[in-house]
């Protein structure tokens, strides 16, 4: 089903679906046509359920009956109803309200969340069946998940002939395949078995179509059974059906049926067996002396199944686009199993976002801050005031725009509450930034609505449009990212920004009843705890692996980078390893392109590494080139470059020519964006790097580190220590600055294990590959690095004798399921879960800066190190005492 939204000039800042001609009332649908009642009420139904699902939003339906009073008449019977059975365990008021304008009803909807464990969706039904005796009645979706746990602990039973010793009398019958005209079973209806006559259906295929799936979902459930077409379920004879039907014909239709059936066969997340459904279709005569004219007794034989087989699509709907989609059961299956991650290390963080609770959208959160505490850091709400917080606005723009802090219809609110600006909320919340809005801020305080105002020349259907669509897509991740459960809207507002006059706000927006106003500080608390996970998220690596958003949230510092030198365009951000420079980097960059607007090829993101490259061009959100590629373009093709982004740029070199130089003739007057990322720490090399001093550089740090687990970090620490002690009187400063404010955000014990071995290392190497994948790790978690190209091609004939049960993949292919075999310059710059180091040794030329290059090696482990080195190594032993 598909309906359009509402389409009043663009502006409308919420999910809005317009309904035209609905009568509303008791007494008035009450004496409608049938069929056009029931349209209705499907309509509302599907549109209530898809907004549910999909963060909450407005339905706006034209009132036939022009003299309808919503206050005196009600919605009527039908409609109360079938929104009760919806909401199951709530009232209809905790998640639906009703506001008349004239001649239309406003349906607001608020976001679905669970309850007392109760399903990720809002259902009208599961489209699963299950026997219970004779009966075959619907799974509730509030039962779904009883039923998902019971297939968990008993995930296959035998199949129906093999279930006892004996084979039952419905078994036998099915087999002998003989039947005669008003015959008397010796067998009745029970949970393995269904009886239909059909005798008196003309239109048999028809009748089956709408029959069978349903026995198929039911039998295949629960465990395994037949059902009968011809036999009567009250006397238990044979009746016969298909009279006059050819055999062929019969058979035909039947094998048709079980093919085009609706019916699903669905997987569980964990399952094992990927087992088939198996439908056996099976025909016989029924013998009658007193007709020439052939009957026949139907029977379809259902194995019972390893896991949910769906009578059609759950009755389950979403926002899909600017239609409303029925889910997929596939889909519908996997969302109802999504659940908390149980792995052993997450206890050691902080959940920020439970999946219990929350909107169906929501992922779960874990950070290594307490969520309140982090918000009243960031979005503090001091005594009854407004606390308005202007750090992100660029100096230059209040130059330009003196009016821009003259908040006086702000600062006439009561509070308490928060009033956050920002150069572009928009980009904050990764969108376009619109040319003709100059600053935004969004207001959260009592006594009002969520509001985000924009400071603009002069409004337009434009401007309009482009503030609205941020004021949805925030309001949006406020729900579907940071989790709030409350009723929530965020209404657009246009500020003159030479008078600092309100605009005329969006009068087609619907009139939002006064429970979406914020009435308590606690409400505004929790509304800002979730702006705290929004203006705070990214997604790492980590996320992915985990299936959950798992160090999502940007430390104070990372995010005071992004948003607090939005005006310094030439910059230098140092920080040690694992404190996520290369993440922070990207985020800029995808920044930029919203910022300015810019293609993907007027971004430059440079590297020192090519496994690096590939990895940043798979985001495909930016040119990538690593040093030496760049070196090699020509002037021309560099024309349509405004923005530079430079990462590792400790390592880069000079030997192909002064990189630096060229980047910065590239951006001289475009006054684009040029930030370094750099980390002296890990310098692999002992040449020139084309860096400016020190000492004229403009530097931000970085400080946490958020990538190793403790037993890692305390493994790098030894190495940050010698480095920073034995290092050039430059740089000696610099570094003893950034070991004094490193530290660990977290508590993630993790493992490191040194080991040497007499004979070669490499069968040591592949049997601890195998033994991690046995105990649930997965290839994509492992890179196995060597410390030079010459050693692991040395080396390589001698892992590929071993009998290896995985892939080896380059760092190229660091986003496939493969154990990554490369060295560790090559690996630079990324990082696993788990990293296993064999025999670490430097070039000659590479021995003032050993340090450097372990501590590069090492600092690439997520989670587990581990050093493998062989006794013969003389060099490497020394390295570790």
């Amino acid at each position: 089903m598909a309906l359009s939204k509402s389409s009043t000039g663009g502006l409308i800042h919420d999910q809005h679906f317009s309904i035209r001609k609905c009568k509303f009332g008791e007494l008035p649908r009450k004496v409608m046509d049938k069929i056009k009642k029931e349209q209705q009420r499907d309509e509302i139904l599907h549109c209530v359920c898809a907004l549910l699902n999909s963060g909450g939003g407005v339905i706006s339906a034209e009132i036939e009956n022009t003299d309808y009073i919503y206050t005196i008449s009600g919605l009527g019977a039908d409609l109360e109803e079938s929104l009760t059975k919806l909401l199951d365990v709530f009232r209809i008021e905790d998640f639906i309200e009703f506001v008349q304008d004239g001649n239309t009803l406003h349906v607001f909807v608020k976001s679905w969340c669970q309850k007392d464990g109760g399903p990720r969706l809002c259902s009208i039904d599961s489209g699963l069946r299950e026997r219970s005796g004779s009966c075959t009645p619907y799974v509730n979706p509030n039962a779904v998940l009883d039923f998902i746990k019971k297939k968990h602990q008993f995930p296959l039973r035998q199949p129906l002939a093999k279930r006892s010793k004996r084979i039952d009398s419905a078994q036998m019958f099915f087999d002998e395949g003989e039947a005669c005209l008003n015959q008397s079973l010796d067998f009745g209806e029970n949970v393995n078995v269904e009886f239909k006559s059909f005798e008196s259906q003309n239109n048999l295929e028809k009748r089956l179509k709408e029959t069978l799936p349903k026995y198929i979902s039911a039998f295949a459930n629960t465990k395994g059974g037949i059902l009968f077409i011809g036999v009567d379920d009250k006397t238990k004879k044979v009746v016969g059906c298909g009279e006059g039907m050819s055999a062929p014909m019969i058979e035909q239709m039947m094998q048709d049926l079980c093919k085009r059936a609706k019916t699903q066969a669905v997987h569980l997340l964990n399952c094992t067996k990927k087992m088939n459904l198996l439908v056996e279709p099976k025909y016989f005569n029924v013998k009658d002396s007193s007709s020439e004219r052939p009957r026949y007794v139907l029977a379809f034989k259902i194995q019972p199944f390893c896991c949910a087989v769906f009578e059609d699509d759950p009755k389950c709907w979403h926002v899909d686009g600017d239609r409303v989609a029925r889910l997929k059961a596939s889909v519908w299956l996997e969302k109802m199993q999504f659940s908390d991650p149980d792995h052993e290390f997450i206890e050691r963080f902080k959940k920020v976002l439970s999946l219990k609770d929350s909107p169906p959208q929501c992922r779960p959160v874990y950070s290594t801050q307490n969520i309140a505490k982090l918000q009243e850091r960031i979005f503090s709400v001091p005594g009854e005031n407004i606390n308005i917080i202007s750090d992100s606005i660029p100096q230059e723009l209040l130059v330009e725009h003196s009016n821009l802090l003259n908040l006086h219809f702000v600062r006439s609110q009561e509070g308490p509450g928060v009033m956050v600006m920002s150069t572009s909320w928009a980009v904050d919340i990764n969108l376009p930034r619109s040319k003709d809005v100059i600053c935004e801020a969004l207001l959260i305080t009592i006594g009002c609505y969520p509001t985000l105002y924009a400071w603009v020349e002069r409004g337009s259907p434009e401007v309009w449009q482009s503030v609205s669509k941020t004021a949805f897509n925030l309001k949006q991740k406020l729900v579907n990212l940071g989790g709030y459960r409350g009723a929530l809207c965020v209404i657009p507002s246009l500020v003159d920004c030479q008078t600092g006059n309100l605009i005329l706000n969006d009068a087609d927006a619907p009139p939002y009843p006064d429970s979406y106003i914020l009435d308590h500080v606690e409400d505004v608390k929790a509304l800002l705890q979730s702006l705290t996970i929004v203006a705070l998220s990214f997604t790492s690596p980590l996320s992915d692996t985990l299936g959950c958003e798992f160090f999502n949230l940007l430390t104070e510092k990372q995010h005071s980078i992004l948003n607090g030198y939005t005006g310094i365009k030439h910059l230098f951000i140092h920080g040690p390893p694992g404190s996520g420079k290369t993440l922070i980097a990207m985020e800029k960059i995808q920044r930029i392109k919203n910022t300015y607007c810019c293609e993907p090829r007027e971004i430059l993101y440079l590297c020192e590494n090519a496994g690096l490259r590939e990895t940043m061009r798979k985001q495909r959100i930016c040119l990538c080139e690593t040093r030496a590629s760049f070196m090699k373009t020509t002037a021309d093709s560099n024309d349509s470059i405004k923005h530079i982004i430079v990462d590792e740029g400790q390592n880069f070199r000079v030997e192909d020519g002064d990189w630096y130089k060229k980047a910065t003739h590239i951006m001289q007057g475009k006054h684009g964006v040029f930030w370094i990322f750099a980390d002296y720490l890990q310098r692999t090399h002992t040449v020139e790097c084309g860096l400016p001093c020190l000492e004229s550089q403009e530097k931000a740090y970085l400080s946490e580190v958020v990538r190793n687990s403790k037993n890692v970090f305390r493994f790098m620490s030894q190495y940050i220590d010698k480095i920073a002690d034995n290092s050039k009187f430059k740089e000696a400063t610099h570094l003893q600055y950034m070991r004094k404010n490193m530290k660990l955000s977290h508590s993630i014990e993790g493992k490191l294990e040194i080991k040497d071995y007499i004979t070669p290392v490499e069968p040591r190497v592949v049997k601890l590959v195998n033994t991690l994948l046995r105990t649930g790790h997965s290839a994509g978690d492992i890179a196995v690095l060597y410390s030079t190209t010459e050693q692991l091609q040395e080396r390589l004939p001698s892992l590929q004798k071993e009998s290896l049960t995985f892939m080896f993949g380059r760092v190229e292919e660091v986003d496939q399921d493969k154990v990554v075999l490369d060295t560790i310059r090559r690996f630079s710059g990324l990082e696993r879960n788990i990293v296993i180091v064999v025999d670490p040794v430097v070039h000659p030329f590479q021995s003032k800066i050993q340090d450097n290059v372990l501590l590069s090696a090492f600092s690439r482990a997520r989670i587990r190190l581990y050093v493998l080195k062989t006794e013969t190594h003389s060099s490497v032993r020394n390295m570790f005492r």
